[in-house]
């Protein structure tokens, strides 16, 4: 923390970007680090690169924001639970040709700013951040505390993720003491559903399919299914976690299709499955449990076709390794 101080001693304003389609790790950050900067009598922005999701606007609460049109390209930039530069859009990317300081937990994080905290051992990048200002002592507050709560429980998976740790118990025993309300932080993140959401998962169930010996099931959704749904991306958030919860299957993989895009997203119900390293083949990247990537221009029958073998392929691969530690 120290040195983290020290970084943010070096300027009196900054820039705070995360990644498009921001979760609850990557707003959880972003506020919680714009908040740790102002109590240091700095000045500090969080860089508005898309929507927020609506059930998440409370904990914006006094924090500046600017939209993508109006970025003081002049500030340095810190980018928060970025696993590379490309993440945080392209107005972004066009404003800065470097990045003051990347704090991040993605195990295909490349290191790609001047300063860099990164640990992929950490279940979120706000886990990070708040372990080093309990190390130092620094004085919490409930905003910054409910930020890294939110944070915390959206990236593992409500303490449900195998990224979840002993520490990660303590760091939320510690945020609940400052005046953290788990059960008002989950019902924002969970239990604030839209009913267009219900329509679309009525779409996602309808297209699964299971695959590569049961060990696989992917799913989608389309672009005629928001229009005629009147759904929005924040509708699908979390989606692919259903097509990993079906019994016996290890990788789910959950498609939004938007014309000739895809947004791809994966889920393996176990670390040593690697599905970071399958986004890794299509240009994305992520967690060796948590990852995802997009493609433009494609043509989706046959990008699925080979998404598909991809899938078995890789699941046969890593197969052996993940039933090793049972054996």
């Amino acid at each position: 923390m120290n040195n983290l101080l020290q970084l943010l001693n070096a300027h009196e304003a900054y820039n705070i970007v995360g990644h498009m389609r921001p979760d609850g790790d990557c707003i959880g950050s972003e506020v919680a680090l714009c908040a740790i900067i102002r109590s240091l009598g700095k000045e500090c922005y969080l860089i508005l690169n898309d929507s927020i999701p609506p059930n998440f606007t409370s904990f914006f609460n006094n924090i500046p924001c600017v939209s993508e049109d109006k970025i003081n390209g002049n500030l340095p930039l810190i980018c928060v639970d970025c696993s590379d530069f490309s993440r945080v859009g392209q107005a972004v990317k066009l404003a800065y040709n470097e990045v003051f300081l990347n704090i991040d937990h993605h195990i295909s994080n490349d290191n790609f700013a001047l300063n860099n905290i990164v640990n992929c051992g950490a279940a979120s990048t706000t886990e990070i951040l708040a372990e080093l200002l309990m190390e130092s002592k620094f004085a919490i507050t409930k905003q910054i505390s409910d930020a890294l709560y939110l944070g915390i429980i959206t990236d593992t998976g409500n303490f449900a993720y195998d990224s979840t740790s002993i520490k990660t118990f303590k760091i939320a025993e510690v945020l609940i003491s400052i005046g953290t309300k788990p059960h008002q932080i989950y019902a924002l993140a969970y239990e604030n559903n839209t009913l267009e959401r219900y329509r679309m998962l009525e779409r996602l169930l309808r297209n699964m399919e299971i695959f590569g010996e049961g060990r696989l099931c992917l799913s989608f959704v389309t672009e005629l299914d928001f229009e005629e749904i009147g759904a929005s991306a924040f509708d699908t958030e979390g989606f692919v976690n259903y097509t990993r919860e079906l019994r016996g299957v290890l990788i789910g993989c959950f498609l939004e299709i938007r014309n000739s895009s895809v947004k791809c997203s994966l889920r393996a119900i176990d670390r040593s499955l690697r599905v970071d390293l399958l986004a890794n083949i299509f240009g994305g990247g992520g967690h060796p449990c948590a990852a995802g990537f997009s493609k433009s221009n494609v043509s989706i029958s046959s990008f699925i076709s080979s998404l598909k073998a991809a899938l078995c392929e890789h699941v046969r691969k890593f197969y052996d390794e993940y039933h090793a530690p049972t054996r």
